[in-house]
C-alpha cells in the first residue's frame, strides 16, 4: 500500500482525519466482515477513465471520492495509464 492523501474534511469544527491508500496487491474477500454492526460496505469495480467522468457529470458527489481520485489522477495517471488496460479497476 501507498500513500495517497489525507483529508481533513471538517476543519474548524471536528478533528475527522482521513488517509487515502493505493493498493495494488488486493485479493476477493467472499464475506468481509464489518467493523461495526452498522458499518456497510459495497466495491464496485469501474475503469478508472470512467470514474473520472462520472465524476465530472455530477454522479459522483461523495468528496472523499474525488478528493482520492482526482489526487491520484494528479500524481499517478499519466505515469501508469499505458501500463493499464480497459478492464484494469481502481
Amino acid at each position: 500500500m501507498k500513500h495517497l492523501v489525507t483529508i481533513y474534511p471538517n476543519v474548524g469544527y471536528s478533528t475527522l482525519t482521513i488517509h487515502c491508500f493505493i493498493s495494488t496487491k488486493v485479493e476477493k474477500v467472499n464475506k468481509p466482515k464489518s467493523k461495526d454492526d452498522d458499518e456497510f460496505i459495497e466495491v464496485i469495480k469501474i475503469n478508472f477513465e470512467k470514474l473520472l467522468q462520472l465524476i465530472k457529470n455530477g454522479k459522483i458527489l461523495d468528496g472523499k471520492t474525488i478528493a482520492a481520485a482526482l489526487m491520484y489522477e494528479s500524481k499517478f495517471w499519466e505515469k501508469h495509464k499505458k501500463y493499464v488496460t480497459r478492464k484494469t479497476v481502481i
